[in-house]
């Protein structure tokens, strides 16, 4: 299908829908109606799915020294068009926000807030259908010297729900040692059991970096820890793993470490039988470059590294970024990011990075004065399909584009999910190459005349690019970054009309 025959949309009242096909299976394309942006607001949480309604979070951009935060819970049908608008009101002042969370079909308020006692508390409220907060619940409560020396929570849900896990970090001492206090419980934040756990480390020599619970309670924490001892031109630092095992109550590490190359980039995932799946980019060096995948299993039954695999970038793969001379050599990659890593039902996962990077521009007129423009890079993006043996079945580049001044790229990036074990990509592209895979010439995204685009990887890594519909289709830019899985096949995405908006639904 060539662009000047893209499907062109009659605009109606209440919503538009159609249908592509994309590796054999239809998908179809719902754009809501163009609504009102409310003034000085902006989306904090796209939740997902209540029976027939969608419910997103809306936040009103406040003083900074607002004593109250003003939210509304905003309820959409499946047309993606607004029924209704609830406040959602707190009676307690000068609270933080920690996230909503969309649990078993019951919407969740986590913050926290300072007591004059001394406390820095752990609250969870629920949010219902309409808006209304239920009475405040203290999960955690920790003594801190004062508001400058507060410790940091973090909240995690397994991914059954049916574990709780929130970490308390200290506030940063340097010479003190580290340790963090975990505390578990459930959806009725009834019962909390405290677990401290101590690292042979001081503050100044740990990175706390993320943890995950699985569904039978064990916790893992990814950490940067110092080395005992580094050879030459090697990286003073090192990842590991921490995992506290629930049923023992024993405390293991484990080091992602593969020879002498340095793990430039690590992300945790758990898979459907509670194992640690690790992955992420190596190097040579402690720079921001990487040469290559690597793949760790942590088997939580046998307690022991079940799989340990790197895979470096080929000629082939290395050619789509760099000349063939480069290429040959087995140079770096820069600037290279995880966005997601997605399990697969065969225990392997779809590994997906992009090409990201800000450039900061400074120019002096002839009076001396200065301007300084930073330009927000988002292009080629990386796809890899890892076995659950730690090999690549198969990685390519997706060719895009995208860079935008003084913005931080609303239009750029990408949204992803997963049909089937199909792998989706959507992004803003430019209109001459809508529907070419690999085009000869990558052009610039010039985003009010771009295509929302939709690139569909099967199993084996074949992929078609399909072009959904041009940014002038009802004036529709898509904000791909603003997006959530609402259902193992659904996607929705925000996207700007103009000063207004409305949702972008792919039934994938």
């Amino acid at each position: 299908m060539k662009i000047k025959n893209l499907l062109t949309l009659s605009a109606v009242v209440f919503f538009t829908a159609f249908n592509l096909f994309s590796q054999n299976k239809k998908v179809s394309v719902t754009l809501g109606p163009e609504l009102k942006q409310p003034s000085k607001t902006y989306i904090e949480t796209m939740l997902g799915n209540i029976e027939d309604n969608f419910y997103v979070v809306r936040s009103k951009n406040t003083s900074l020294f607002s004593k109250k935060i003003e939210l509304n819970l905003e309820v959409y049908n499946q047309k993606m068009d607004l029924k209704k608008t609830y406040p959602i009101t707190f009676k307690e002042e000068k609270l933080k926000l920690q996230s909503f969370e969309l649990l078993k079909g019951t919407i969740y308020c986590f913050y926290t807030k300072y007591e004059e006692s001394g406390h820095n508390v752990f609250y969870v409220s629920e949010i219902s259908t309409t808006g209304k907060v239920s009475k405040p619940k203290k999960v955690v409560s920790v003594k801190v010297e004062g508001k400058k020396d507060l410790n940091t929570f973090k909240l995690r849900v397994s991914p059954d729900t049916s574990k709780i896990m929130i970490a308390s970090i200290p506030d940063y001492q340097k010479k003190a040692d580290q340790f963090v206090d975990m505390y578990s419980t459930d959806l009725d934040f009834e019962e909390v059991e405290k677990i401290t756990i101590e690292f042979s480390y001081k503050s100044k020599d740990f990175s706390f970096h993320s943890f995950k619970v699985d569904n039978l309670g064990n916790m893992h924490i990814l950490a940067q820890v110092r080395k005992a001892q580094k050879a030459k031109k090697e990286s003073a630092f090192e990842y590991k793993i921490f995992t506290y095992f629930a049923e023992t109550e024993e405390f293991y590490d484990y080091n992602v470490d593969f020879d002498k190359n340095y793990m430039s980039e690590v992300v945790l995932r758990i898979d459907k039988d509670n194992n640690i799946v690790c992955s992420g980019f190596y190097s040579d060096n402690n720079s921001f470059s990487t040469k290559g995948i690597f793949y760790l299993k942590l088997n939580t039954k046998t307690k022991e590294i079940e799989v340990q695999k790197t895979n470096d970038f080929d000629k082939k793969f290395l050619s789509f970024f760099m000349s063939e001379k480069k290429a040959n050599k087995g140079k770096p990659l820069y600037n290279i990011v995880i966005r997601d890593l997605l399990i697969k039902e065969d225990g392997g996962l779809y590994f997906i990075a992009e090409n990201y990077y800000i450039r900061e521009v400074t120019r002096t007129d002839q009076n001396g004065r200065t301007t300084t423009t930073y330009y927000y890079h988002y292009n080629d993006v990386i796809v890899a399909d890892i076995a659950k043996d730690g090999k690549v079945n198969w990685w390519t580049v997706v060719p895009k584009y995208q860079v935008s001044a003084n913005d931080g790229g609303p239009y750029s990036s990408i949204a992803w999910g997963v049909s089937e074990n199909n792998l989706h990509i959507v992004f803003n592209e430019n209109k001459k190459n809508a529907e070419i895979l690999q085009p000869d010439k990558v052009k610039q995204v010039r985003f009010r005349k771009s295509v929302t685009v939709l690139v569909t990887f099967d199993s084996k890594g074949k992929a078609k690019k399909t072009a959904l519909f041009p940014a002038k289709e009802g004036k529709t830019l898509t904000m791909p970054k603003v997006h959530v899985n609402s259902s193992s096949n659904e996607l929705i995405m925000l996207a700007q009309v103009g000063k207004n908006y409305r949702f972008v639904k792919l039934n994938l």
